[in-house]
């Protein structure tokens, strides 16, 4: 059964959506985050997605730990990235009651960041989040491009070991556009770990295409929902 993560994106203390992670193009949204992490656990979810917009462009996380702490007396699991730059971010970020931190630019700008965070908080607890735009790898809010392609960037995560990869397609990202069912046959069939899908799920009939699609891809194990959620294409 395919894992459905509920995504709260921040950016300055507000909730938002980017296209195609663009911080000049946003709607943001009026709602209060922790009663919205509290309706994603009243109904049944065991997982959402937080992403602090404002770290994974200019770095630091303090500005939202006190808001990660509060959303965990939730008792949702925190799957949370964005501004990971050191080994004490992961610390602080976990420390504050994430159940995973997402990994990113440090992940392909920094040989063995992955392989330390691994050691020192174990495979469950580590995510590398992988921002794909027509077939490389972005890195620093989408904003740069890492110089490399997705194949040696997942062949590297496998020798280090990595259990969980979220791929994030930035193509489609915010659009409401559908996935591409291709994208994820190719990386489930080249990662040798568990894969959460992220970017462009408009419908259920996105959500079930890629059900389907763990059916043959068994270690296709998650789906990121955001703005469909917040534009009522899809109800909680």
């Amino acid at each position: 059964m395919l894992t459905i993560l509920p995504a709260i994106d921040i950016l300055d203390g507000k909730v938002v959506r980017l296209q195609q992670g663009d911080y000049g193009r946003f709607k943001e949204y009026s709602v209060d985050v922790v009663d919205l992490a509290g309706d994603f656990k009243a109904k049944g979810y065991s997982w959402m997605h937080l992403i602090n917009l404002s770290g994974a462009k200019d770095g630091g996380i303090e500005s939202i730990l006190p808001l990660l702490e509060r959303l965990a007396l939730t008792g949702i699991n925190i799957e949370v990235g964005g501004g990971v730059r050191s080994i004490e971010d992961i610390d602080k970020y976990l420390s504050s009651g994430a159940s995973r931190v997402i990994i990113g630019t440090k992940a392909f700008t920094e040989e063995g960041f992955v392989k330390r965070a691994l050691k020192g908080f174990g495979i469950e607890r580590i995510v590398v989040g992988m921002d794909v735009l027509n077939g490389s790898v972005r890195v620093r809010g989408w904003q740069e491009d890492a110089g490399l392609g997705m194949a040696e960037a997942i062949e590297a995560l496998n020798r280090d070991g990595l259990k969980w990869l979220l791929c994030t397609d930035i193509s489609r990202d915010g659009m409401l556009s559908g996935v591409d069912l291709n994208l994820y046959k190719e990386i489930c069939n080249t990662f040798d770990g568990l894969v959460i899908a992220s970017g462009g799920v408009s419908s259920r009939k996105d959500i079930e295409a890629l059900e389907a699609l763990s059916v043959s891809f068994p270690n296709l194990w998650g789906v990121v929902v955001g703005k469909a959620l917040y534009e009522g294409r899809l109800s909680l």
